[in-house]
């Protein structure tokens, strides 16, 4: 029978009685598993969306192709709506953890999603650029020097949930992003609220590695 370390007993217990939970990066930093299938078939893949909502990915005829497509929900009497961001899943989906609300938030905000949603912001993470981690991904070295940390969710005592990351906007530039601490409030039903984002000063040189599709 396995034994357990009292130490890491106890900081688990800790972080159980603060309601806090330390949110790991994805394996699919780029954010794949949310456009899920063959490049010609995709289909739209978020685990939170409840039963009885109909929410599609609609694939663009354009070139590239990734400027016409769009995420849609179906409403009530049939019209095709389109959905710039989380407002408008509002009450579509159902959060029920704090891995949800982080996995939530990050449909909006991966590489491979980015181009659907307004306003544009990736989410950023420590590690070297890569295949897995295109664009969005700092040195650790870097990371530790701009005094970043890695996505965290408390949750709320009325059941909501608080989410800690650090993302980026296309600004000035596309190639040249800034970096942002951020604090978001997620409800059960999908609302998203900012409650802060603090600009991360940093020189040219150390976000080099970072930048959005030229497709936006």
């Amino acid at each position: 029978m396995p034994q357990v370390r009292p130490r890491a007993f106890g900081l688990s217990l800790l972080l159980l009685l603060l309601g806090c939970a330390s949110a790991p990066g994805p394996d699919d930093a780029n954010g794949h598993r949310f456009l899920c299938g063959p490049q010609e078939a995709r289909q739209l893949c978020l685990p939170v969306v409840r039963g009885g909502c109909a929410v599609h990915f609609l694939q663009g005829e354009s070139i590239p192709p990734e400027a016409g497509e769009k995420v849609v929900r179906f409403g009530e009497a049939g019209e095709e709506v389109r959905v710039q961001g989380p407002s408008g899943l509002t009450g579509c989906v159902r959060i029920e953890t704090a891995a949800d609300a982080l996995e939530y938030l990050r449909f909006f905000s991966s590489l491979s999603t980015v181009h659907l949603f307004e306003p544009q912001r990736l989410e950023v993470f420590p590690g070297r650029s890569g295949p897995d981690c295109r664009f969005t991904c700092l040195a650790p070295r870097i990371w530790r020097r701009l005094g970043l940390t890695e996505a965290a969710v408390t949750v709320l005592k009325e059941g909501s949930f608080e989410v800690r990351r650090t993302v980026m906007k296309p600004e000035p530039q596309l190639w040249r992003p800034t970096l942002y601490r951020v604090v978001e409030r997620v409800t059960r039903d999908g609302a998203v609220r900012t409650v802060s984002e603090e600009p991360v000063p940093a020189r040219l040189e150390d976000l080099k590695d970072l930048s959005f599709p030229m497709y936006l």
